[in-house]
């Protein structure tokens, strides 16, 4: 959707969530990801924006095909054939999607993008329900892990090192585990907002200006 941003060790291209660097208008990346809460990629109104495009490859089905209609058309996967005035999309969902190639970032989000606005083919992508624990919830624990993997996601680049490194350290155990296991692993801040709201970047103080965000993990 108007996904979140992904944030460096990547370019501001790369930070708005793990996807929409490749936006036409070049906001911050979406969602990148199997994450996304409430959430959907920036995409201001452009009069020249990707309206038609097709997939460069078969992995992605015709999610290319579908998200290039609403301008996210990732150049990775996707190649734009048409350019207009941006279409507005569908109703957004709230649904917990991953592809099923799920080591592949930028096939997660053209899922995440193109099932949470009502296309979702099930040979490339797969909708995961949260799974009810035959425990108690321990729910003070959730509060305090949900806050510990709060972040900030900065507007200037001088600040996107301290950025990464807050998520790094959030992450550590996942990522050592992952590296443990030979796989590739990330720990990005991913911002979400609704699509028709500007970005709530909030003056900090002189030279600081952020949004809020959150850690994402190993792609969780």
């Amino acid at each position: 959707g108007r996904f979140g941003e992904l944030v460096p060790p990547y370019s501001m291209a790369d930070s708005l969530s793990d996807p929409l660097s490749h936006l036409d208008h070049k906001v911050p990346r979406p969602c990148s990801g199997p994450w996304c809460k409430k959430g959907e990629a920036k995409m201001a109104r452009n009069p020249n924006a990707c309206i038609s495009g097709r997939d460069r490859t078969a992995k992605s089905g015709n999610l290319c095909e579908f998200s290039c209609r609403f301008g996210f058309c990732l150049e990775s996967l996707c190649e734009c054939t048409a350019r207009g005035i941006q279409k507005t999309v569908p109703k957004w969902q709230d649904i917990h999607v991953v592809a099923k190639d799920d080591a592949d970032r930028d096939l997660n989000s053209l899922c995440q993008f193109s099932c949470k606005y009502g296309h979702c083919p099930n040979d490339v992508c797969m909708i995961r329900a949260l799974a009810q624990p035959d425990y108690p919830i321990d729910h003070r624990e959730q509060v305090r892990e949900g806050n510990a993997r709060k972040c900030l996601i900065f507007k200037e680049p001088q600040h996107w090192e301290a950025q990464k490194q807050r998520c790094e350290m959030v992450c550590s155990k996942k990522l050592e585990q992952a590296k443990k296991e030979g796989r590739t692993t990330s720990a990005i801040c991913v911002g979400f907002w609704p699509m028709d709201k500007p970005i709530p970047w909030q003056k900090l103080r002189e030279g600081q200006t952020a949004a809020p965000g959150t850690c994402h993990c190993d792609n969780q």
